[in-house]
Order: C-alpha cells, then sequence, then structure tokens
C-alpha cells in the first residue's frame, strides 16, 4: 500500500489506492484506522447508482477488510482496526440507497463470513469491535430485504450456534456462540419455541435419527413420556448442556443471560400457568433443570447465584413461589438442616435473599413463613458449611439501606457465632466473612451517625457514650435499638482484642486484626474521639509484629502506623513524653504506668531476639519496628538520643550492619551465632521506600543531598560487602551438601543448614534492598544532577549480574533476578545515553557466560535465563528483542562438537534452550514473543532427535512451555474430570506450523532409532524413552487443542497404531486421546466398531479395550437402549476375548467393561439382566473354574488377580440381580471359597474389586457383610483381614445401615458375631498402623451394637472402658492423623449407642469418657478430624421424634466450634454430679493431663491399654514455679519445632473447664482434690507476683510467649474458681487470701506492665466478689 491516504471513489473516479487493493488483500493498521473513518463518509455521498468497475472496487475493498478482519495472526489493536473499518463499511452499505451495494451487504455470503468472524476472533479481540460486528449481523438480518434469504440464515446461525455449545468441539466459540444466540431471542429474531425445535433437529442430525435425542431426554426421566412431557425434557437436555458452561468464569455471565433470555421469551410465547410451569412437579420449567444441575455438579451454586437465579426469580412471581414450593424452607426454619443437602439450603438462601428484596405489591405473595421471622437464615449461622454460614450471615446483614439499624435478634446471634466465623480454617471463607463484616461495620457506622444526626447531636462529643455496658433489656423502639448497635460495636472490638492474645491461631489473629484494621480506618471505633484504645491495644500490637506469619505482622504493624499518625496529629509524639501517670491523648486515651509504651526499648528487645535466634520472623519484625520509629520520630538533625532523629537512626542502623559483615567476612559461622544482619537490612529496606524517604531526609542547610549521597554510598557498599561474605557458600554447585570441617565449625554448634539459610537470607534481604534503592520513586532527589547517576546503575546492575552469573542456590538468584531486571528497565527510561546502553553491555557479557560456563551445566541454567530475561524486561519487543532471540536459536541448534576421550563436556545449547524457555513463559514478554513462538517449536521438537540426553531433556522442557503457552497450562488428560477446557483449534492458524509438527511427532515416535542401547558420551538413552519423549507431548496438544478436521484422519490412523505398543501406559495414553477425538453422537457407534473389528495380537486387543473402556466410562446421560447395544457387542466377543483368551490382562478389562456396562444397567433400570446375557451365566463360572485350574497347575500370572477381580464382580452383579432367596448359595460365597485355596491370592484383591459395585441393593449389602464376617472368622494375612474391616465399618456405619429398628441391625450382624469381633479387634495400636486404625474404627460400630443390647452388661462396660482409653491414645496430637482420624470414625460408629434413634441422647456414667474423647476430636488440628467429630455431636444433640405428639424430629448440622459450645454445656447439665468429670475438668484446667504412658503398656511390636487405674487425680500437682522456669527458658534455635496441634487453644480450653467447673453441684467435687487446687492456686499466684517483681514485662516480654502467658492464666482462672467455691460456701475453702494475692499481683503487674490480658481478666475475678 503505498498511499494509505487515498480511498475508493463509488462514484466510478479510480484513484491509487483503489488500483492497488488485491485479492485477500490485509490493509495495514494505519490504512484501517483511515478507511474506518473515510468509508462512512464516501459512502454516504453515494446516489442511486454505482458504476460496475466502482462495484468490482467496492467487493474488493469489502473482500480485503473481510480479509483482514479474519487473518488470525493480527494483534488485538489491528483486529480492532479491522473490525472497525468493516462495521463502517457494512452499516453504510445497508443504509445505502444504491441496491446494487445494499445487495452486496445482504448477501448471504458476506453474512456467513462476519458470523464465521465473529465466532472465531471474539476469544482473540478486544471487546467492543465484537460487539460492533454483532451489532452488524443484527442490522444485516433484521434489515435484509428478502424473507426466504433471512429465514435460511435464521435457521442456518441457530443450527452453528447450538452445535458449538453441545459439541464442545470449539471451546473459544462457545461465547461468542451464546452471545449471538442470546441476541436473537432478546430481539426478538427468534422465539424459544423455535431455539427449542432447532436444538432437537441438532441432536437428531447426521443419521443419528431420534435415537440420540431420546437416550438424552429418557435419562432424565424412567417413564414413558407423553408429546408435554418429551417437550419438558427435551428443555432440560437444552438447559443442561448450556449450564455445563456456567463453571467457567469467562463463559458464566454469558450464559447467565442466554438462559434468562429464553426463559422470559418462553414466558411471553405460551400461557403462563400450562407453559412455565412443569406438569410433573409444578416448578417452573426451569427449576428442574437448575436443580438436577446443581445436584449433579454443586460447584456451580456459586456461578448460578451471581448469574443465573436472581434474574430468574425476578422473571414472575407465581413461579417464583412455585419453585419456592419445592425447595426445604419449612425445615430450614425449624432448624433441621441435618437431613437437607448444601445445594438445597443454598437454593434456599438465595430465593430469600431475592424474595425478600421484591416488591411486596407483586401479584401473588410469597409464603407467609418466608417473613415471619429471620430464624431461617440465624438458625444457620451454625451450620457445619462454612458457604452456607457465610451466606445466612450475608442475607442476615443486608440491607438496601446502609444506614438502617440492625434488628437485636440478629446482633445476639452473632455474638453467639462470632468465634466459629473468626476460626474459619478455609482462606476464601475467611474472606468472603471478612467482606461481610466490613459491610455490617458500614452499616452500623452508617445507623449511629444517622440516629446522631436526628437526634440533634451530631457535633456533640459522644466518646463518653458510644460503647456503653450492656443491658439486656428488650429492643422495642427505635431508641432502645441504637442503643444495642452501640452496645454490639464495644462488644465486638472487645471480642477483637482477646483474638489477639498469644495462643491463638493464624486464622484468628489474621481475621481479627484485618477487621481491626477496617474498624480503625473508617473510624467506627472513635466518632468524634481521635485515638480508640490505651497502651493495652498497643502492648498485643507489638506482640504480634513479631508473629511467624507475615500477613500478621505485616496487618498489625499497619494498623500501629495508623494509628501513630492519628495520634501525632494531636500531639508531637510519643517520643516527647517520658514515663508518667497518665498522659492523655485526644479524648480517654491515656497511657498509664501499667502501659508505659516505650517504642526504643521493644526495639532493642526484639534485636536482642533477633540475635539470639537469626530467626526470618524476627529480623522482619525488627524491620517493621525500625520503620515506625524512623516514622515517629521528628527531623531533628543532632537529637539527645539515638531515637529521637531520623538521621541517627539510619545511622545507627548502616553502624550496626557493617560492623555485622565485618564479623561475616572474617568468620562466617561466628556472624550465623552472634551477629545476624537480616533485620538491619529489612529496616533499611522498608526505609527507603517510604514515601518522601528523600524529602524528609533533607535539612534547610541545603545538605540534604551530600547526605543523601553519603547514605547511598554506604548501602551500595554494605551490600557489595554482604556477597563477598556468604558468596563461597552460595556459590557452590551443591550448597546444601557443603559439609563444615571441624576447623570451621569451632565447637559453635552451627551446622550447614544453619550456615546456608544465613547466608541466602542474607542475599536476598540485601538484593530486595537494591531493588528498593532502584524501584522507589522517592528514594533518591528527583533532580537529574543529584539522582542516581551512570556508575550508580553500573554498580548495581553489575552486581546483580556478577551474583546471576556464580549463584547456584535457587532461592537467592530468584531474588537477584527481580533486582537486576528492575535496574535494567529503570536503565531503559533513562534520558542519558550511556545509562540506555548498560543492558546492551549486560547482554553482550551474558552472552559471554553462556560460552564461558558452557560445561557448567544444570538442569535450569542457574541464573543465565534469568539475566536475558532481566534484559528483555527492558525492552519487550523491537530490533533488539528480536536479536536476542536469534541469537539464542542460532546457539541452540549449533553442532556439538566431538569430543575426545578427555575432553570436558561444552553444551551452549543447553544454556540457549533454558533462556528460550523462560523468554517464553515471562508474562511480560508475551506480545513480544509470540512472533517468534513458530521457529522455536521447530527448534525444540528438533532436539529430541539429538544424540545427548540434557540437549533432549531441555528441548522436551522448551516443547512443554512453549505448549503451555499455546493451549494452557493444565494437564488436560484429566481435563474431563476436573472440568477444564480446551482452547480454540485456532491455535491451528495462527501458528500453522504446529499441525504439521504434531503428526511430524507422533510418526517420530513409532520408530526407534537405531543406537538405542549404544552409549553417547556417557549418557545412554533407554529404549523406551526417544518414542515416549516425542508421541506425549504431540498428544497432549491434540487432548488441550484437538486437531484441525483436515489432518484428523491422518492423525486418529496414526495414533491407533500406538495401541499396539507393548508398553501398557502408551496404550492408555493413547486410547484416552482417542476418546477426547470421539463425537458423542458417535460413541456407540465407534465402541461396536471397535468390538467387531480382528485383532492380530494381544496388544492391540489390550488396546482397544482400554478405548472402549475409556468411552464407556466417560458416557453421560445415556439410556437403557445405549449399554444395552454396547451390552450385545460384548457378549458377541464373549469367546474370543474370554472363554478362548489365554491373556489375563486382556480378559480383565473386558470383563471390567462387561461388568460396568452390567452396573450401569442396574442403575437405570432396577429389572433382572436382559435374558441374552443370563444365558452367558454359565460361561462366567467356566472361565472362573478354567482360571482357578490354572492357577492351580501353572505359576501365577501377571494380570490374573485383576482377571480375578473383573470375573467376581461379573458373578455378582449377575447373581445378586437374580435375587436369589437367603438359604441358596450366593456367587460371593463360592468366590471366597475358591480363593481360599489360592496362596497368591488376597481376599483383600477381591474385596477391593467387589467395592466398587453399587451399595443401593440391599441383598448386596448383606452378602458383603457376611463375606467380611467370614473372613475375620478365619486366620488369613493382615492385608485381608485389614481391608475387611475396613469394608465391614463402611457397611455397618449408621450412614449406611439404618439403625432405625433394631431388627434390621440384627440382620447385618447377630449377637454372636458381634462378641466374636470384639474378641477378634482385642488389642491396642499395632505397628501395622492401616490395621491398627481399622480395628479402632470397627471397634466402636461393634460396641455400639452391644451396649444397645445390654447396656449394663460387665462386659459391655470393662470393654467399653478400655475402648476409651484407647480413643485418648489415638486421638493425642502426637498420634498419626489417620490414627486421629480413625479414633473419630470409631466414635462416629458408636453415635447410634449414644442417642439411638427416636430417643434423646444418652447420660450413663459409661458414656462420659466417650463425650471427653468426642470433644477432643473437636480439637483436633485436621479440619477432617474436627468435621468428623462435629457431624458426631450433631446427631447427638438432634431432636428426635416426640412420642406424645406431631413433633417432628430436628437434625442438626453443627460445626466444630458451635459442637464444642454444646457439648460442654451438655456435659455441665448432665454430668454436674459427676466426680470423674469433675477430675478430669480439673486436669484440663491446670493442664495436667496424663501422658499416653500412663494409659498403655508395650509389648513387642504392640500398644496394648492397660486397665489398670480408675478415674482420681493425682492429688500432687506440679509447682507453678517448675513450670513457669521451664516455660520462660529461651529457645535459641534457628529453625522451631512447630506445635504439633496449631488449631487448639489453651486458654481458650481452660477458660471453657472452669466455666463447666463451677456448674458442677458440691456433690461432685472431690475435698483433696479442692484441697491440692487452692493450694496449688497459692503458690501459683505467689511465684507469679516474685517474677513480676524480679522482671520487668512490657511488649515482647517474658509474658507475651505463649507458654508463659497460658500458665499465667491458668492460675488465674483457677483463683477464679476457688473464689467461685468460696462464695458457694464449699467446705474448707476460703476466698479471702486468693483475692488479696490477685490484688496484690494485680497492684505489681500494673508497675511492671504485666501482660493486659492477665491484667483485664485479674480485675474480672475481683469484680465478680
Amino acid at each position: 500500500m503505498t498511499d494509505p491516504d487515498n480511498v475508493p471513489d463509488p462514484r466510478g473516479r479510480n484513484n491509487s489506492l483503489l488500483g492497488h487493493i488485491k485479492t485477500n488483500e490485509i490493509f495495514q493498521e494505519p490504512e484501517l484506522r483511515r478507511l474506518s473513518k473515510d468509508v462512512v463518509s464516501m459512502i454516504a455521498k453515494t446516489k442511486h447508482h454505482v458504476e460496475d468497475e466502482a462495484l468490482k472496487d467496492l467487493r474488493l475493498l469489502l473482500e480485503a477488510l473481510l480479509c483482514s478482519a479474519e487473518h488470525p495472526a493480527l494483534s488485538a489493536a489491528h483486529r480492532a482496526a479491522a473490525c472497525n473499518a468493516l462495521y463502517g463499511f457494512l452499516e453504510q452499505g445497508i443504509a445505502s440507497s444504491v441496491p446494487e451495494l445494499s445487495a452486496l451487504c445482504f448477501a448471504g455470503a458476506t453474512w456467513e463470513r462476519v458470523l464465521e468472524l465473529f465466532l472465531k476472533n471474539s476469544a482473540n479481540a478486544k471487546a467492543k469491535p465484537m460487539k460492533q460486528v454483532l451489532t452488524t449481523l443484527l442490522n444485516l438480518l433484521i434489515k435484509n430485504p428478502d424473507p426466504s434469504v433471512t429465514a435460511f440464515l435464521k435457521a442456518r446461525t441457530l443450527s452453528t450456534a447450538l452445535s458449538i455449545i453441545i459439541e464442545h468441539e470449539d471451546f473459544s466459540s462457545v461465547k461468542p456462540a451464546m452471545q449471538v444466540l442470546e441476541l436473537f431471542v432478546r430481539t426478538c429474531i427468534v422465539d424459544a419455541p423455535t431455539v427449542i425445535d432447532a436444538f432437537l433437529k441438532q441432536i437428531s442430525k447426521d443419521g443419528a435419527s431420534l435415537d440420540y435425542a431420546t437416550a438424552q431426554v429418557s435419562y432424565h426421566s424412567n417413564t414413558e413420556l407423553d408429546t408435554s412431557s418429551y417437550h419438558e425434557s427435551l428443555i432440560d437436555v437444552l438447559v443442561k448442556n448450556i449450564l455445563q458452561w456456567v463453571r467457567f468464569s469467562d463463559i458464566a455471565p454469558v450464559a447467565g443471560r442466554l438462559l434468562i433470555t429464553f426463559f422470559k421469551s418462553l414466558r411471553d410465547r405460551r400461557d403462563q400457568d400450562e407453559a412455565n410451569t412443569s406438569q410433573t412437579s409444578r416448578s417452573p420449567i426451569w427449576g428442574v433443570p437448575l436443580k438436577r444441575a446443581i445436584i449433579e455438579q454443586p460447584d456451580l451454586i456459586e456461578a448460578l447465584e451471581h448469574y443465573v437465579l436472581p434474574e430468574l426469580l425476578l422473571l414472575n412471581r407465581s413461579d417464583t413461589d412455585a419453585f419456592l414450593n419445592t425447595l426445604p424452607l419449612q425445615d430450614m426454619q425449624c432448624g433441621n438442616f441435618g437431613n437437607l443437602s448444601e445445594p438445597d439450603i443454598r437454593l434456599g438462601l438465595i430465593a430469600i435473599g431475592v424474595v425478600e428484596n421484591m416488591d411486596k405489591t407483586t401479584s401473588a405473595p410469597a409464603p407467609s413463613y418466608l417473613y415471619s421471622s429471620p430464624s431461617i437464615f440465624l438458625g444457620l449461622l451454625v451450620h457445619a458449611s462454612s458457604s452456607i454460614r457465610i451466606a445466612a450471615l450475608s442475607i442476615a446483614t443486608y440491607s438496601s439501606l446502609s444506614t438502617s439499624l440492625i434488628p437485636a435478634e440478629v446482633l445476639d446471634h452473632l455474638q453467639h457465632t462470632m468465634c466459629s466465623f473468626h476460626a474459619e480454617v478455609d482462606a476464601k471463607a475467611r474472606n468472603d466473612f471478612i467482606s461481610v463484616i466490613k459491610r455490617l461495620c458500614l452499616r452500623i457506622k452508617g445507623a449511629i451517625a444517622r440516629m446522631h444526626k436526628a437526634s440533634g447531636s451530631a457535633t456533640a462529643d459522644i466518646s463518653d457514650q458510644i460503647f456503653p455496658k450492656p443491658h439486656n433489656r428488650p429492643y422495642d423502639d427505635e431508641k432502645d435499638l441504637f442503643e444495642k448497635q452501640k452496645w454490639f460495636v464495644s462488644w465486638y472490638i472487645d471480642f477483637l482484642v482477646r483474638e489477639m492474645q498469644p495462643t491463638a491461631s493464624y486464622q484468628r489473629h489474621i481475621t481479627a486484626l484485618k477487621i481491626m484494621h477496617y474498624i480503625v480506618h473508617i473510624g467506627l471505633y472513635m466518632m468524634n474521639t481521635n485515638i480508640p484504645f490505651g497502651g493495652q491495644f498497643w502492648r498485643l500490637l507489638l506482640d504480634l509484629s513479631m508473629d511467624p506469619f507475615d500477613d500478621v505482622r505485616h496487618t498489625s504493624t499497619t494498623i500501629l502506623k495508623i494509628l501513630l499518625a492519628k495520634m501525632l496529629s494531636v500531639t508531637s509524639g510519643l517520643r516527647d513524653n517520658g514515663p508518667c501517670g497518665s498522659e492523655s491523648y485526644g479524648n480517654g486515651f491515656a497511657l498509664s504506668g501499667a502501659f508505659n509504651i516505650h517504642l526504643e526499648h521493644v526495639l532493642l528487645r526484639a534485636e536482642a531476639m533477633m540475635q539470639h535466634t537469626g530467626r526470618a520472623d524476627y529480623a522482619d519484625g525488627v524491620g517493621r519496628l525500625y520503620e515506625i520509629l524512623f516514622e515517629s520520630c521528628s527531623s531533628l538533625i543532632d537529637p539527645i538520643f539515638w531515637y529521637k532523629g531520623r538521621r541517627t537512626i539510619l545511622e545507627r542502623l548502616l553502624s550496626d550492619l557493617e560492623e555485622e559483615i565485618n564479623v561475616a567476612k572474617e568468620n562466617l559461622l561466628l556472624a550465623v551465632s552472634t551477629a545476624p544482619l537480616h533485620g538491619h537490612l529489612i529496616a533499611l529496606r522498608y526505609i527507603v521506600s517510604r514515601p518522601g524517604f528523600y524529602q524528609s531526609f533533607a535539612d534547610t542547610d541545603n545538605a540534604g543531598s551530600s547526605k543523601w549521597r553519603e547514605l547511598h554510598d554506604r548501602l551500595l557498599k554494605d551490600c557489595a560487602g554482604v556477597w563477598d561474605a556468604v558468596k563461597d557458600i552460595l556459590c557452590l554447585d551443591s550448597p546444601e551438601g557443603h559439609v563444615l570441617t571441624d576447623a570451621e565449625e569451632d565447637g559453635l554448634g552451627i551446622g550447614v543448614k544453619d550456615t546456608l539459610s544465613f547466608s541466602w537470607r542474607a542475599l536476598t534481604e540485601a538484593s530486595s534492598l537494591m531493588h528498593a534503592m532502584i524501584t522507589a520513586p522517592h528514594y533518591a532527589p528527583s533532580t537529574i544532577a543529584d539522582g542516581l547517576h551512570y556508575d550508580d546503575y553500573s554498580r548495581l546492575g553489575s552486581l546483580a549480574f556478577e551474583q546471576l552469573a556464580h549463584l547456584r542456590h535457587r532461592g537467592a538468584f530468584s531474588t537477584v533476578s527481580q533486582t537486576f531486571a528492575a535496574c535494567c528497565v529503570r536503565c531503559a527510561i533513562s534520558d542519558n545515553e550511556d545509562i540506555l546502553r548498560l543492558p546492551e553491555d549486560w547482554y553482550q557479557n551474558a552472552l559471554s557466560c553462556i560460552q564461558e560456563r558452557a560445561s557448567a551445566l544444570t538442569r535450569r541454567s542457574a541464573g543465565l535465563p534469568a539475566m536475558i530475561t532481566g534484559i528483555l524486561a527492558a525492552y519487550p519487543g523491537g530490533r533488539f528483542f528480536d536479536n536476542v532471540i536469534l541469537d539464542l536459536q542460532r546457539v541452540a541448534i549449533m553442532p556439538v562438537n566431538a569430543l575426545s576421550d578427555f575432553a570436558e563436556l561444552r553444551l551452549p545449547q543447553v544454556h540457549a534452550l533454558n533462556c528460550l524457555k523462560d523468554v517464553f513463559t515471562d508474562t511480560r514478554l508475551g506480545p513480544a514473543s509470540e512472533s517468534h513462538i513458530s521457529i522455536t517449536l521447530d527448534i525444540a521438537a528438533s532436539c529430541l532427535d539429538r544424540d545427548l540426553w540434557a540437549i533432549q531433556n531441555c528441548g522436551l522442557m522448551l516443547l512443554k512451555a512453549l505448549l503451555n503457552r499455546l493451549v494452557g497450562g493444565t494437564n488436560s488428560s484429566q481435563r474431563k474430570a476436573v472440568g477444564q477446557r480446551r482452547i480454540s483449534t485456532l491455535v491451528y492458524e495462527k501458528f500453522p506450523n504446529l499441525a504439521n509438527l504434531v503428526v511430524r511427532l507422533l510418526q517420530g515416535g513409532r520408530s526407534l532409532p537405531e543406537n538405542i542401547n549404544s552409549e553417547n558420551h556417557g549418557q545412554p538413552v533407554e529404549p523406551e524413552m526417544a518414542p515416549v519423549r516425542k508421541v506425549f507431548p504431540a498428544l497432549e496438544i491434540i487432548e488441550r487443542a484437538g486437531i484441525p478436521p483436515k489432518h484428523r484422519a491422518m492423525v486418529e490412523t496414526i495414533i491407533m497404531t500406538y495401541l499396539e505398543s507393548h508398553v501398557w501406559y502408551i496404550r492408555e495414553k493413547a486410547a484416552r486421546t482417542l476418546s477426547l477425538l470421539v463425537n458423542e453422537k458417535q460413541r456407540l457407534k465407534k465402541i461396536e466398531s471397535l468390538l467387531q473389528l480382528p485383532w492380530s495380537a494381544q496388544n492391540i486387543l489390550h488396546g482397544k479395550l482400554i478405548y472402549v473402556r475409556i468411552m464407556v466410562l466417560d458416557s453421560r446421560d445415556q439410556g437403557l437402549g445405549y449399554y444395552e447395544s454396547i451390552l450385545r457387542s460384548l457378549v458377541a466377543q464373549f469367546d474370543a476375548c474370554v472363554t478362548m483368551n489365554r491373556c489375563a490382562s486382556t480378559v480383565a478389562v473386558y470383563l471390567d467393561i462387561f461388568a460396568h456396562v452390567l452396573e450401569k444397567l442396574a442403575e437405570l433400570d432396577h429389572s433382572s439382566v436382559p435374558e441374552f446375557v443370563s444365558t452367558y451365566r454359565a460361561q462366567f463360572w467356566n472361565k472362573w473354574q478354567s482360571t482357578f485350574e490354572s492357577i492351580f497347575h501353572h505359576k501365577f500370572e501377571p494380570g490374573l488377580d485383576l482377571q480375578v477381580i473383573a470375573l467376581a464382580r461379573c458373578l455378582f452383579l449377575l447373581d445378586w440381580q437374580k435375587c436369589p432367596s437367603k438359604d441358596e448359595e450366593s456367587a460371593l460365597t463360592l468366590v471366597l471359597q475358591d480363593i481360599t485355596k489360592v496362596a497368591g491370592l488376597s481376599h483383600a484383591v477381591v474385596l477391593q474389586g467387589l467395592a466398587t459395585l453399587s451399595k443401593a441393593n440391599v441383598r448386596s449389602t448383606r452378602l458383603r457383610v457376611s463375606s467380611c464376617i467370614s473372613i475375620l472368622r478365619g486366620s488369613y494375612d493382615n492385608e485381608s483381614q485389614t481391608f475387611a474391616m475396613e469394608h465391614l465399618s463402611d457397611l455397618l456405619s449408621p450412614w449406611n445401615v439404618s439403625w432405625q429398628e433394631t431388627p434390621n441391625m440384627k440382620e447385618y450382624l447377630n449377637e454372636a458375631d458381634n462378641w466374636l469381633l470384639l474378641d477378634k479387634v482385642q488389642g491396642g495400636l499395632e505397628s501395622d498402623i492401616r490395621l491398627s486404625d481399622a480395628t479402632l474404627r470397627l471397634r466402636g460400630i461393634l460396641l455400639a451394637a452391644a451396649h444397645k443390647r445390654a447396656p449394663h452388661d460387665p462386659r459391655t462396660l470393662r470393654e467399653l472402658k478400655i475402648w476409651c482409653r484407647l480413643l485418648r491414645l489415638a486421638g493425642d496430637e502426637r498420634s498419626e492423623l489417620s490414627t486421629r482420624l480413625a479414633a473419630a470414625s470409631s466414635i462416629a460408629g458408636f453415635q447410634g449407642a449414644l442417642r439411638p434413634y427416636n430417643l434423646k441422647a444418652g447420660t450413663g456414667p459409661e458414656l462420659l469418657r466417650v463425650y471427653i474423647a468426642l470433644h477432643d476430636s473437636l480439637n483436633d488440628d485436621d479440619e477432617d478430624v474436627r468435621q468428623k467429630g462435629a457431624d458426631t455431636t450433631s446427631w447427638v444433640f438432634s431432636t428426635p421424634v416426640s412420642a406424645d405428639g406431631p413433633v417432628e424430629a430436628i437434625n442438626l448440622s453443627l460445626g466444630p466450634v458451635v459442637a464444642k459450645t454444646r457439648l460442654s454445656n451438655f456435659l455441665a447439665l448432665n454430668y454436674h454430679e459427676s466426680t470423674p468429670l469433675f477430675s478430669e475438668a480439673i486436669q484440663r484446667l491446670t493442664g495436667m493431663m496424663p501422658e499416653g504412658k500412663d494409659l498403655s503398656d508395650r509389648k513387642g511390636d504392640q500398644v496394648v491399654v492397660t486397665n489398670s487405674g480408675d478415674d482420681r487425680l493425682n492429688t500432687h500437682l506440679t509447682p507453678v514455679k517448675e513450670s513457669l522456669l521451664e516455660a520462660m527458658k529461651e529457645d535459641r534455635s534457628l529453625f522451631v519445632e512447630e506445635k504439633q496441634n496449631l488449631f487448639i487453644d489453651e486458654v481458650k480450653e481452660s477458660e471453657m473447664w472452669a466455666r463447666l467447673i463451677q456448674e458442677l453441684s458440691a456433690v461432685a467435687l472431690k475435698p483433696r482434690v479442692v484441697s491440692a487446687l487452692k493450694s496449688w492456686v497459692k503458690e501459683g499466684l505467689e511465684s507469679l507476683i516474685e517474677t513480676a517483681r524480679d522482671a520487668t514485662d512490657g511488649p515482647l516480654g517474658w509474658t507475651s510467649k505463649p507458654e508463659v502467658y497460658t500458665l499465667g492464666m491458668r492460675v488465674i482462672l483457677a483463683a477464679e474458681v476457688v473464689m467461685y467455691w468460696a462464695r458457694k460456701g464449699v467446705t474448707d475453702v476460703e476466698g479471702g487470701e486468693t483475692e488479696m494475692l490477685l490484688q496484690e499481683l494485680l497492684k505489681v503487674g500494673i508497675q511492671s506492665s504485666l501482660h493486659v490480658l492477665w491484667l483485664q481478666r485479674i480485675q474480672e475475678a475481683i469484680e465478680k466478689t
């Protein structure tokens, strides 16, 4: 195009542009932009006629515009320009009065081209131009003057769009296809009935007649359908096909709009009561498919909640009410959640949320129970599912008016359930909860402000009334409700403060901090006051600044900085106020002597902690505290104290750092043990990154620039000094394998792990400091003369370059690479020519490194790829970028020089390939590297043919990286299982060589290289690796992106040859890939053809059978006819595949398919097996007998166990479907009898295979139970017995066996068998963990049956007592997770005895230990164990059916936290006179729990639980002084051993047991124990007072240590118990001495700044007296 300014003239005047347009011309982007402007005005001038030559030119122009817009290789901007120009041309052509021009635009060929353009390119184009193209499509159809063409195009468009949606061939076209369909329905181009008819035609075409459609529809109904029902089921299938795409976030909005538009059209076209309501279920026509889709795919609920359901519920009120009637809202209001599925509850919550916001004047009112009370969603605040809890909370606290008051009932429920939300372990649920609470806080703030404004006190100081004391008055009027809001804020802030105690879990810490941060941010805490809390809050935040978790440290220090800024706005700063009794800051904020916080003292204490341990969390905490100190002090030039001036703080930091660097250079081990420098590096990084750093550093005498330059030079020198100190360690080829010599260790006790950690952390922090110096916008002076110069960038970049060139520690160079890249980017944007050339100089050095280090090979080439990507990050595009890629490609394809025997192996190709891999995986370089993918694909594929393994391996990694770039990064072999999408086959159009590459890889894998057995430079190539290395990438491409139609036949033929491979995995991989290429409608025909074709070898038979099995297993929504057809094909080949086949592996696959089809038939139709199959029952038995004859006379062949499993499954299915009487011998019994005769065949093998069968049939379950019992009766191997116990536990579990009536249980397990099995599971924890876990789990179920039969039998009670001791031992936090889970499952198996069906929970004394073990499971570290315990607790506290009236059973579903609270209340209520409970509570309150050794003895490999001892508590309690000394010991290890249980909060546990003790009656108390506890409390309080006098506390003090804090709180809580006993008049208990000691501890604690929560608890205890 020589002159883009020329445009065609439709009136016949030729010009240069028109003359240069060629067929299939591709316009450049500038030309398109000019055309989009000029064509509009040009065509507008057209009158009534166009000459032939001009019309020809217009055709060429339109063709060129279409070709330009369709071209697959265009950039997004280029395509947008093409679409805009095309849109302008067509819109003007449509409006033109020239018939020839309008006919050109209205032509069917033009329409189809534009439609294809929209469908194929929407995924890779900008949204606005594509929307214009869609608008053009609509206009072309609406304004087309030819009705026949319009009708044809409508039908064609519907067929195309529906085909894309249901065929799943081209995933990227699904979204635009739905957009087209939605637009057509919304604009009434077509209506819903027309879409349904088109859908029926679509699924019935291509020779499939109506069988496929009937199969799809019949899946949704097992009854004969009339015309109306068939039509409804057809809609059901259509909606289901659309809903399959809702799970993808990019398609969900469009799919939602399509469904809403479709159902709206359906309602508008038919009578509302008849058509839009299902005839079968009386729910709206959309209700059935939506509910079924949610049941089949529960993960759809989130997308449906956002994009589909709200709009559907608002379509029509009568439909909404009909839908509500299908939901279990009555059960939800009654709190009967245990029997409801999570999707039902979520649907109910969504419906409630929508209906409550509907206009109450609609035609039909909602069900009355919807508005009766908020009990529906408030009861769900304790539900086990976090998603349900948070959804209910969102509804309970939502209001369209942001200043409305929250109902008192909601606030009361929040108070009682807030603990469970704060303990949420799932990060997503936790963040969702925080979002809801933020909205709640805003609403409360708005409500309080509104009420004050309404009362005329908006300007009054309300700090004295904003947080009133709680009261229990009813909240009838708005004023009382207003007081409730303020009370709730006060309570919640106090709750958040308590959640910050040292023993709280990470989840509670971070949740409380994030919410507190928001409260401080919006000012909810203060209204008209400036400072929210006293020194107690500062203390907690400062303690958390040294927390092990980074986000806890970050959030706590962020809150500190906000509060500090607010405080400094009122006073000159915390530093200028020395110790005093009561300095006041703002309204009500005072730093009394108890909370006299001096940040510099805290910092010195933090530095000491860091120096003693060298831990990373302490170092980061020190850095954050230095930053806070830097912000808090003034800018005095020469202050008296170092901590009062910012320059002096920097000087102190630099001096300390330089001193530590010198120590590290001289003796690295000494630095590791005594001079860790990380904290000071982090502090400098935080400080230099602050906004306005240089401005705050400069002073008024204009010396700021020179002072800054001095600081900058010292920082650079220190960073280089760190590198000099640690490079000897980090540059070793294997730094973790470095062994220290005796001379190096020098008695310091420093190991390699400590040294390596110190070194790489030091380099990481130094590099991060350099990164901050480069990128911080306010670090350097803004003027060019005073800012960073050439030497600065050169020194920074060269230091990072040197580190990347020599480092071998991946954790170190990953940080250095970011610093180097940042330096390159800053150089590239500089105005200085010398600085601009620095990246290019570094690139030349990098090329030299690739050659120089060609013999230093690592798998990823260490830091070399980071050099290249860092340099290219500065130039993401252009000639320099292209030259770098070409240089690397040239090095990658260099031939390997011939090597002599003594030559050093030099492979720069490896480094080049690794550099290319990183370039193409770097998102910063994505657009620029796009054009180089094709050539690099060929290079990577060619590397697979190289002789050296190193090059082959790097080529394979490069190839995989490119494939991930092209077709997504997910391993799509499991695509259907996990719901992943295949991308568009458009990738083949964008990269034309990709299809040929796939073919070449597939063809190359069919032949092995001739020299596979030779050694290549010491690196032999394994025979099977050569084909696998080529085949698998090709198969991955096909699985993810499909294959172009023109290559499909060839590719399928090649892949079919891999079904003959002698490698099992290759056959299976090929079969799975082929199955993805088969259309759903053609699957049956393909299966039949595979089963009919002859085979020449067992490998090909095995491969084809695997192919068939995959397709059968992947079949969905198929009817009886589908599986009967497959079964007929299988039966036809029975003799060839089974009777006359001697290969056990192929027989096993065949029979596995057979068994699966039988199962599907049983699920779809519970009648007997088809007659044509029943006749083969005898042949199956013959094969079984011949199999065992072969086993008896020959060696046990490979694959024979799989054949036995498959045969047993088939026999079992054929037998129990025959429904023999109870007296007949079952197939399973005969099978087991035969297996017992074979020593090499385990019962477990067959049982595992049989366990895959459906468990719905009662006869099947009974046979399984009897078979497991027969195994346990005999003397079989441990594996068989283990699996028999596991399987029997599954079968006898209360969830799978009806426990409603005793006869049912007796039918499964009679009393004799019950005791026989109990004797079998005697013993303790075996050395075989799996056997031990299975025994423990089964034991609970068996004891439940025994207890139900004879609860007071001495034998039952003895077994129960031993079992409880075993539960305590198994549930110990040091036990394996599987053992703890087995203990929780054992208790769950016993739940039928804890609360028999239709009865209340048992309260017998023998059950107390079970309840305590259940309580322990609720405190377990693992979420699954806790939820298992919560499920059991929910069963125990569910309300049974009332025998006296029509009261329905209420089944609960509680979360672990709420379940634990209810269990504690239950024990206090029903065991208030229990001495054993009193003893247990005292043990847990004081932390004197017996160890596992007190409960068991070890005999050989078995831990045997003893029956010795009783429930008496040893009256000797360990003195607090001893425990305190142990707790205060400092752990100076670098790597701290993590607690076994991170969930439990020992302080909260002690509080719970203290409350429980106070609720026990005097009958339960034992005088000796009471006396012992009283003495323990006295000695404990005296020890705490003595320690407080001797050791000043404060932030990061001795009470901040969790062990010390826990011990002190236990003593205080025990003192509360003693004083409570004194008030209640317990014999020999006087509270006066305890109260005096508490008062003394409070007094001393205030003086020595003891932990604020200790002091608060002591104050509360004293006030109670």
